[in-house]
């Protein structure tokens, strides 16, 4: 468990402790329930300065900080070595069939059955996508090669195969770029230029190789999210 997650579970810790003793935590006030607003607030908070502890609702449902991401199901099938060889649908079916509770749900999130139905509109999505960014590509570089199928076998593992969405290129050097609806994925995308980049220097060609993401705007907001690789937006 990394250190800021063992920071949180002690944080709901100590909040649970103090709804229990109605306890404010930074002035040791008592907390009362306000009914006219439904919520428990400290009875310090309009004759002490500074921070002080609420609940919402008479019987708060206290939680720690827990991030399910959205493509739940892929890191699954990532984890499990399954991809492209089990649909979204049955492996959800599966775990539900377990008895497994749907973490997103329990911690506030879209419920999980709720994406996944959304998925093949963004498969969909995802094929526009790609094809406005070829169009877009082939206006910068000189050869732009999608969906190229390579097959590789790293050392001490079983014979696979990638298809990199674009493999773009000119005189000067050659960059793999991935589509990317939502998570990007740095691991997957090293993979693609380590093998593009020994398929290179093995027939004499040392130029160098780089990667970046293509998304739309909208995919991500404003925010650029975390890589090693820069981000195309169109």
């Amino acid at each position: 468990m990394k250190i800021e997650e063992i920071q949180n579970f002690k944080e709901v810790e100590e909040k649970i402790r103090c709804f229990r003793e109605k306890q404010c935590a930074f002035c040791g006030g008592k907390l009362n329930y306000v009914s006219s607003y439904g919520f428990w607030g400290c009875e310090n908070y309009k004759t002490i300065k500074g921070k002080h502890m609420s609940f919402s609702g008479k019987e708060p449902v206290i939680k720690p900080r827990v991030q399910v991401p959205r493509d739940v199901l892929a890191y699954v099938l990532k984890a499990c070595g399954l991809i492209k060889q089990i649909k979204y649908k049955p492996l959800w079916e599966f775990i539900k069939g377990t008895g497994r509770k749907d973490l997103r749900l329990e911690y506030g999130f879209t419920p999980t059955e709720t994406l996944y139905n959304g998925y093949e509109k963004a498969k969909i999505n995802s094929l526009k996508q790609e094809a406005e960014a070829l169009v877009y590509l082939r206006g910068i570089w000189d050869i732009v090669i999608p969906q190229q199928c390579i097959e590789y076998k790293l050392s001490g593992s079983a014979r696979s195969i990638c298809f990199p969405d674009f493999i773009c290129s000119n005189k000067a050097e050659v960059r793999i770029i991935d589509a990317k609806l939502f998570a990007l994925d740095d691991d997957q995308l090293t993979l693609y230029i380590n093998l593009i980049r020994h398929i290179m220097q093995s027939k004499g060609d040392r130029r160098p190789v780089t990667g970046a993401y293509i998304v739309y705007k909208d995919d991500f907001g404003p925010l650029t999210p975390a890589s090693n690789y820069p981000l195309i937006r169109i």
